[in-house]
């Protein structure tokens, strides 16, 4: 069972780190807010020069940023307290997929090809089932970003299959994207890794869901990263973490 003063501290922690994470964002929101209005300000003003608006626009951009780096930081901080308990791991890969679904809006989804490849019986292990929602939504997330990434050159798939073996639950979540660089490695999963330009997507979603696997005594490792597609695969004991 998993270490009670572990678990103390970890709460504990986390107790901390939300309402600290939220002031942070609230500062944030004020540096943006004057930010804004000091470049507004200074692009109309024959007074200061041009520099002045160039630094406020960076200045923007770095707030920006730090908004949505708190932001990450408060969705994968637990809302309660971590509670663990007897899941169906089974019933618990359904839900990761469609409460909320992890799919883009109806238009594109409609597009998009999910083979769901589950054992008829249920699978028992003991778990946080809200932080192992998490790490799945993180995976099958990852996933869709990828596939969406290779959109140009062939149709949207994402695989998620689980199977048990040796003590084990294995899901396995494949993808249709462009695939891992090699020279990225086992670095994919360094918070703040990412193979995406955009600045919203920010690489904290492997890092999150190996950190939830390693709690429950499990691990997530990349299995194949061809130029088709990757494949991630998340292990947990069967046994109590």
């Amino acid at each position: 069972m998993k270490d009670a003063t572990a678990a103390t501290f970890q709460e504990h922690t986390i107790a901390i780190c939300r309402p600290l994470v939220h002031e942070i964002n609230n500062a944030l929101t004020g540096v943006l807010t004057f930010s804004k209005l000091a470049a507004r300000k200074a692009s109309g003003s024959e007074l200061l020069p041009r520099e002045f608006a160039e630094l406020m626009a960076r200045l923007e951009a770095s707030a920006q940023r730090s908004a949505a780096l708190a932001k990450a930081l408060l969705q994968c901080l637990p809302k309660a307290p971590l509670a663990w308990e007897p899941v169906d791991l089974t019933a618990l890969v359904e839900k990761s997929l469609t409460d909320p679904s992890p799919l883009p809006n109806p238009s594109a989804a409609a597009s998009f090809r999910v083979d769901l490849d589950l054992p008829h019986e249920p699978v028992a292990i003991t778990a946080c089932p809200d932080l192992l929602c998490q790490a799945l939504r993180a995976l099958v997330a990852n996933a869709v970003e990828a596939a969406l990434d290779a959109l140009s050159t062939r149709p949207p798939r994402i695989g998620v299959r689980l199977r048990t073996a040796e003590g084990a639950a294995r899901i396995r979540v494949e993808d249709s994207g462009p695939g891992i660089p090699r020279d990225l490695g086992e670095r994919i999963f360094d918070p703040f890794v990412t193979t995406k330009a955009a600045p919203d997507h920010l690489g904290l979603g492997l890092h999150v869901a190996r950190a939830a696997a390693r709690l429950h005594g499990g691990d997530v490792h990349l299995e194949s990263a061809h130029e088709t597609g990757s494949r991630f695969v998340l292990r947990i004991p069967l046994e109590a973490p």
